[in-house]
């Protein structure tokens, strides 16, 4: 048997105000109460579909919700590469310029690059 998904903060938030999600439904607390559910509401008793379709909402409520956390994280995700090749160009930037500098400091000294040897410990 698998485990129930993890409760997010979300899930927390909502099972503290009276709500469930999908997650905190498939909690072994949640299912106990599911099994030893009373039809008291006197809707529910006349339309038995009326507890799917009250959980048929708020599961696309839900849904919209995961869709738009990942939208979040596709954005971040791009970003995220955006930096890394700006970092990227900025250091070969910074490579080129180094070695421009280098070489230019022993063309003063009237050494040539590649004569020159690199003693350069990392």
């Amino acid at each position: 048997m698998t485990t129930p998904p993890e409760y997010t903060k979300v899930d927390a938030q909502i099972q503290r105000s009276g709500g469930h999600t999908f997650r905190t439904s498939l909690g072994p607390t949640s299912l106990q109460a599911s099994k030893k559910l009373d039809m008291s509401d006197s809707m529910a008793q006349r339309d038995p579909n009326l507890r799917l379709i009250r959980e048929n909402g708020r599961l696309r409520q839900e849904l919209a919700q995961h869709r738009a956390s990942m939208q979040a994280m596709v954005v971040f995700w791009d970003k995220t590469q955006e930096a890394f090749l700006r970092l990227k160009e900025a250091l070969q930037e910074l490579s080129t310029r180094l070695e421009l500098a280098e070489t230019s400091l022993l063309a003063e000294w009237g050494i040539k690059a590649h004569e020159a040897e690199d003693v350069t410990v990392l």
